[in-house]
This record gives C-alpha cells, sequence and structure tokens, in this order.
C-alpha cells in the first residue's frame, strides 16, 4: 500500500453451505414441484450452494486522527473474482448435482474506529457492509432447475449482501 492509502491485494473466499430447507404439512398442502418433480410436503426439498472465489482487489483507505489514541477509518475494496460454484438440490425423490464457473465482483466498505493501546496494539469497533454479484445462494436454486436436464444455465445467480457490527484487535511484532 502507498502512502495515499491506495494498494492491491490478492484474495481468495470461500462461502460455503448457502443452504435453504424448505417443509410444510398439514392437510391443505400442495406438492411442491422441485425442478419438475413434485417433492412430498413433509419431507421438503433441500439446495445447498459453494462459492469458491479466487481474484484481486482495490484497496483504499483512509484515516484521520481524532486524538492522540483514536482514529477515524474508512476503507472500500473493490475486486474482480473467478467464481467455482457447485450445487447440489435433493428432495424424496431426486438428487442432483450443477457446477459452473463465473465472474463474481465484490464490494467490501467499513468504517469505524481505531484506539491504540500501545505502540504495538490497537483495538477497532465499526461497521462493515459486504456485497457478492453473481453468485449462487441456496434459496434461490431449486425453482429455476429443470430436473429432466439440468444444465449450468439453470443456476440463479444473485447478490448476496453481507452487514454488520466489526471488531478487532490488531498486534504488530
Amino acid at each position: 500500500m502507498d502512502d495515499r492509502g491506495n494498494g492491491l491485494e490478492f484474495v481468495s473466499l470461500r462461502l460455503n453451505e448457502f443452504g435453504r430447507t424448505q417443509a410444510v404439512d398439514g392437510p391443505n398442502v400442495l406438492p411442491v414441484f422441485f425442478g419438475g418433480f413434485p417433492a412430498q410436503p413433509t419431507s421438503g426439498f433441500f439446495s445447498e450452494t459453494d462459492n469458491d472465489l479466487l481474484g484481486g482487489q482495490w484497496v483504499g483507505e483512509y484515516s484521520k486522527p481524532i486524538s492522540q489514541r483514536l482514529e477515524f477509518v474508512a476503507g472500500l475494496k473493490l475486486g474482480g473474482f473467478y467464481n467455482n460454484i457447485d450445487a447440489r438440490f435433493a428432495a424424496e425423490n431426486i438428487q442432483f448435482h450443477l457446477d459452473a464457473q463465473e465472474f463474481s465482483f465484490v464490494t467490501d466498505l467499513n468504517v469505524g474506529l481505531k484506539h491504540h493501546i500501545s505502540s504495538a496494539a490497537s483495538f477497532s469497533l465499526g461497521y462493515q457492509l459486504l456485497n457478492l454479484s453473481n453468485v449462487a445462494a441456496g434459496p434461490d436454486q431449486s425453482r429455476a432447475v429443470n430436473a429432466f436436464a439440468p444444465d449450468e444455465d439453470d443456476l440463479s445467480l444473485n447478490n448476496a449482501l453481507f452487514n454488520g457490527v466489526t471488531a478487532g484487535l490488531e498486534v504488530r511484532f
């Protein structure tokens, strides 16, 4: 990373088990069709996907001292990734597997505060937003797949958005 806070990094992400299970019960429940086959309502249908991403990111970071020990930090990462997708589907009467290779894009934004405990350690608290585009998530898969002739084109690709509070302890040697 240069003095202005810009840099590049190599990244590998493994997002396994984006899964979904759905089951319904009751006397008036109609069968759910899973890839063209009716699934028994009480046993439901299941889908699970794995996304293995390999690529690089541009990194931008900004920090502004607030006091001698506290600083405001913000960062943005933008990257392109080769995504190797595996998807598994199952109902009581059918099971199959699809795989595909796609290009995915990742946006990672974080903001927060960093408290310097000493010259060798700091504690951070903040918020992070991570968006993955063109990934396969379990809940999106079951209805799109044609079980009579499964094809990688049957995979439903969407965005996956994660966000939340982050906390960390950094120790330098």
